[in-house]
């Protein structure tokens, strides 16, 4: 499959999001593991720059914010069922290079963290957190307000802190963007 028309199909299935129209999401989801589970480049692939996606780059930026609309309305959200398949593409688009440090030279870092696949992977593993944390909640009578029971965003937070090993400042604006998320999230770990 081209990169061009996967990434224009699952773009149809967010604008289908938008209007509240209601698909299956695992058949999506699965399309979505199959892109991620390619290499990024395409060798040999060569196009004009309006011609054709040069790769599977902007597709898996698209998968991004498909995944984060999957989490924002009741109506359209991602089966709770399907928890570990979304957190597995998350985890590994979490390590896409773009942005480039070259990419922070040329924009603010707010708007990098929109109009990049690490910065709208970042944003999704927010909402991702928001959504696991009301399932959570619906399931139990006493709330706990931490992430014992999603150690996996723990742990890409805490990666993604580390300057050593992420040096994007436009990344780690998005701690700042959802600080008050963080706070009901966990308020122990927000502080420290």
């Amino acid at each position: 499959l081209d990169p061009t028309y996967v990434r224009s199909f699952l773009q149809g299935f967010s604008n289908a999001i938008g209007q509240n129209t209601t698909f299956t999401w695992k058949p999506v989801l699965e399309l979505c593991r199959w892109v991620v589970s390619q290499p990024r480049s395409i060798p040999g692939r060569v196009v004009g720059r309006w011609d054709a996606d040069p790769d599977w780059g902007w597709t898996r930026k698209t998968i991004a914010g498909l995944i984060g609309a999957g989490f924002r309305n009741d109506a359209t959200a991602i089966s709770f069922k399907d928890r570990e398949l979304a957190w597995a593409m998350l985890k590994i688009l979490a390590e896409d290079p773009d942005p480039s440090p070259e990419d922070e030279t040329e924009a603010d870092p707010s708007h990098l963290s929109i109009n990049s696949t690490r910065g709208e992977v970042l944003h999704t593993v927010m909402r991702y957190a928001i959504w696991v944390r009301k399932h959570l909640d619906k399931q139990k009578k006493q709330r706990t307000r931490s992430f014992t029971r999603m150690s996996e965003v723990q742990s890409l937070l805490d990666a993604h802190l580390d300057i050593s090993r992420e040096p994007s400042v436009a990344i780690r604006s998005i701690y700042g963007q959802w600080f008050p998320s963080l706070v009901w999230l966990d308020k122990k770990w927000a502080m420290n």
